[in-house]
């Protein structure tokens, strides 16, 4: 029998299509859509905006420098930061005496969301906000404000950071009432928030309306949070899912601390951390920074040990810092803000926007 020795073309063809098969495969892992929910929404893909840094200054005809030559924001990545705001004229740059607290809280958030939209961010965009009060009373005030905000201008389901109290031995700028610091993402960036270079500014082509996810708690662990107040457990944006502001408080029992002190509070705050990220498929691992509030500065030797009992083995070195409030949340000694990233996101979040 005769072989011819021109190749197989049978060969040929399968060997073109397992090389695309594999092209395949690993275009979409590089995409993040082993997520099945990335997948079904298809906001997930790999950009060059990974390496984007820009500082975001309002025009002379919106507002005056901000003091000390600051930003009005910053983005980084698709991520944007965005200078707290109290309520003051931009244009002055001074606190507007005379106005009910009520009046203050808004303009100091309607100042925030004009930051936002500068930047071409939409208040919806919003996954984490962090309240500072100059007296923990203003705390329900603060969040009639915040639920009425979301409600006018998109989907409150971020994350809510209230840090009940203004820093000990300190005011908030110009004797303010409040102020907010807000994190945006994947926004619909304007030439403000565009570096010059048109290399970064190459279209992603995968984001969806639906690039934000939220999950609560459910009902076997924990009551529900109040329709009120605007935020849920945790909130994801992009690679980062962010966890509402912790205490050692029992879920199940209506904002009750638990006894035993600082350890038995901070074991408690770390557990319940620990469950929040549960909900979003993240674990005590993906952790990558912690800020812990204190109500005490004597309290932070013993907090540095326990820490390094509860997290050092499980998490590693991260990013940390520690803050002296006072009226924290239950007035409890202590409570944790957590950020995580790169966790497997494989449970289903319970809303979208």
């Amino acid at each position: 029998m005769l072989r011819s020795n021109r190749p197989s073309v049978f060969g040929a063809r399968s060997l073109a299509v397992l090389c695309c098969m594999l092209l395949l495969a690993t275009t979409t892992a590089a995409r993040g859509e082993r997520d099945p929910i990335a997948r079904r929404r298809g906001e997930h893909c790999s950009c060059d905006s990974a390496h984007v840094f820009k500082n975001v200054f309002f025009p002379p005809s919106i507002a005056s420098p901000r003091p000390g030559g600051k930003p009005d924001a910053r983005r980084v990545g698709d991520n944007l930061y965005v200078n707290g705001q109290i309520g003051e004229d931009l244009m002055t740059r001074l606190l507007v005496n005379g106005s009910s607290l009520s009046a203050e809280a808004t303009l100091a958030l309607n100042n925030t969301l004009r930051v936002l939209e500068y930047a071409g961010c939409a208040y919806r965009d919003v996954v984490l906000y962090t309240v500072y009060l100059a007296d923990g009373a203003n705390l329900a005030l603060t969040g009639g404000v915040l639920a009425n905000m979301s409600l006018n201008t998109g989907t409150p389901n971020t994350v809510y950071n209230a840090a009940r109290g203004s820093f000990v031995g300190r005011t908030l700028p110009q004797d303010a009432n409040f102020a907010f610091d807000y994190v945006a993402y994947a926004c619909n960036w304007t030439a403000a928030a565009r570096p010059r270079s048109t290399r970064w500014n190459r279209p992603c082509g995968c984001q969806q309306p639906y690039h934000h996810y939220a999950w609560d708690l459910p009902a076997n662990v924990s009551l529900p949070i109040s329709p009120s107040k605007a935020y849920r457990r945790v909130s994801r944006g992009g690679s980062y899912a962010y966890v509402t502001g912790t205490v050692g408080e029992n879920f199940l029992s209506a904002g009750v601390l638990v006894s035993g002190g600082l350890a038995a509070q901070l074991n408690k705050s770390l557990d319940n951390v620990a469950l929040q990220l549960a909900q979003a498929g993240c674990a005590l691992t993906n952790i990558v920074q912690v800020t812990t509030l204190l109500s005490n500065w004597t309290l932070l030797p013993e907090v540095n040990a326990l820490h390094l009992q509860y997290l050092g083995s499980a998490v590693g070195p991260f990013i940390g810092s520690e803050k002296l409030v006072t009226g924290i949340k239950l007035d409890a000694l202590i409570q944790h803000n957590v950020i995580a990233k790169n966790c497997a996101f494989n449970t289903t979040p319970q809303y979208f926007f």
